[in-house]
């Protein structure tokens, strides 16, 4: 290094590798590639640099004594592999029923200091909360929207329709559609928020020359412009990633891990039930999904699995046919959700 008219000495580097090299990403993951090897019983979500881990117990008691007694084994895994863990970046969330707060106060330590306990963490972009509401997922994507809806409506007049229909996708539409299989799902009162929103966007979208305040886009009707301009509403983007996800799993184009979440009904039974298949004629049949048993209403009911199933279940039997290809099936899907708005 030289600074100042001053050449440091050289010296060999005996660990790590330089920093913004080719190779760098690559060595350390294989580096951190045992880490999960640890434990039995701990499960390890590694992504890059951000490792999360995370354990289910019958009691806050249980899940504390065995974290703890987990931690020594990664401390001792730390120091071996000559890593340091930053304490105060490093947090945990314990996630039980919105409605039964926590009777035990949780604490875990890794080398003997104190690991902070959050009500939510962000993890690859999404709020994930104590709870699971997503309230705070979307409260920050509203944030986030109302600053792309007034960038908009400052630019609307100077650019042409072509224009503010790529804006809406580039700065609204990707917000609203990333991860929203896993959030989507979240009560109606938060997703009414996005869509007020959302409204609020195809009105200014949809009047490039019209002088009218912010506040007087309300009293334009929506649905016509969400038809017009094949626009989806908040619940349908939902309902189209889902169909889709489940359509990837159906023919095997998914991780394995997803493989066995949905099973169709003539696989299940044998029995002569209407929802078993459709068949539609020239031996083209319909494909329906059984319904798993769900023993919560704000958590059993809202997992993929389930409501999935509902959702796919719904859909005109012309769309869950067969022989279809995805390209297909996702354009008559959308077709078929955008009917439903009045025109």
């Amino acid at each position: 290094m030289f600074v100042n008219g001053e050449t440091s000495q050289l010296r060999n580097i005996t660990c790590g590798v330089p920093q913004g090299s080719v190779l760098g990403p690559l060595l350390f993951l294989i580096y951190i590639n045992d880490l999960p090897n640890i434990s039995k019983i701990l499960n390890f979500y590694l992504f890059a640099d951000d490792t999360n881990i995370y354990f289910e117990a019958e009691t806050p008691e249980k899940l504390e004594w065995v974290i703890n007694k987990e931690l020594k084994e990664l401390h001792t895994w730390l120091i071996v592999n000559r890593l340091s863990l930053n304490i105060d970046k490093t947090n945990f969330v314990v996630f039980h029923p919105y409605n039964k707060p926590l009777k035990h106060n949780i604490t875990l330590k890794i080398q003997k200091k104190a690991i902070t306990q959050k009500n939510s963490i962000k993890y690859l972009g999404i709020m994930i909360d104590s709870g699971l509401t997503w309230q705070l997922h979307i409260d920050s994507l509203s944030k986030k929207i109302s600053r792309s809806i007034g960038l908009i409506y400052k630019i609307k007049t100077f650019v042409s329709k072509s224009i503010l229909r790529m804006l809406y996708y580039s700065l609204i539409f990707s917000h609203l559609s990333y991860a929203i299989e896993v959030w989507g799902s979240a009560d109606t009162t938060y997703l009414n928020r996005l869509l007020i929103l959302q409204k609020r966007a195809v009105r200014i979208l949809s009047h490039l020359n019209i002088r009218i305040r912010p506040d007087e886009y309300l009293s334009i009707p929506s649905d016509p412009l969400f038809f017009s301009m094949e626009i989806l509403k908040i619940h349908d983007i939902f309902k189209f990633r889902i169909v889709k996800f489940i359509f990837n799993c159906l023919i095997k184009n998914i991780p394995p891990n997803f493989n066995c979440w949905f099973n169709l009904t003539y696989n299940i039974h044998n029995y002569n039930t209407r929802s078993k298949y459709v068949d539609i004629g020239q031996q083209i049949k319909t494909r329906s999904l059984f319904v798993p048993f769900a023993r919560t209403t704000h958590y059993g009911l809202k997992l993929t699995k389930v409501l999935g199933s509902k959702i796919w279940n719904t859909l005109p039997s012309l769309i869950r046919v067969e022989n279809s290809t995805l390209k297909i099936f996702l354009t008559k899907t959308k077709n078929y959700l955008i009917e439903q708005y009045e025109h």
